[in-house]
């Protein structure tokens, strides 16, 4: 969870199998795209056994996540990364976030 203020997370995919892990490609869900953004992470990588890339989710709310005017109360701002890959038992790794 994130409040109002631009926040950032680093994430984090480690291969912990035998094999080499081959990351393809992510793609963002949400209704506020603008106000989440992926940084450092090149696609497509190769993380070898035993290693790991990490990269960061910024939120930044277009608007201090106010519902509105006349709402007065933060509004959430939520949504889905999903990140291709050959992972034999989790071939798509899904991360939901949330802010407000």
């Amino acid at each position: 969870d994130w409040s109002s203020d631009v926040c950032s997370s680093d994430l984090v995919i480690r291969n912990t199998g035998t094999n080499a892990l081959h990351v393809r490609s992510y793609a963002m869900s949400t209704q506020h795209a603008g106000e989440w953004v992926a940084t450092g992470l090149t696609l497509p990588q190769t993380v070898d056994p035993n290693g790991s890339i990490t990269f960061t989710i910024t939120f930044t709310p277009a608007d201090n996540g106010l519902g509105g005017p006349s709402v007065g109360y933060p509004a959430q701002r939520d949504g889905i990364i999903t990140v291709a890959n050959n992972d034999a038992d989790e071939s798509s790794y899904i991360v939901i976030f949330e802010g407000m």
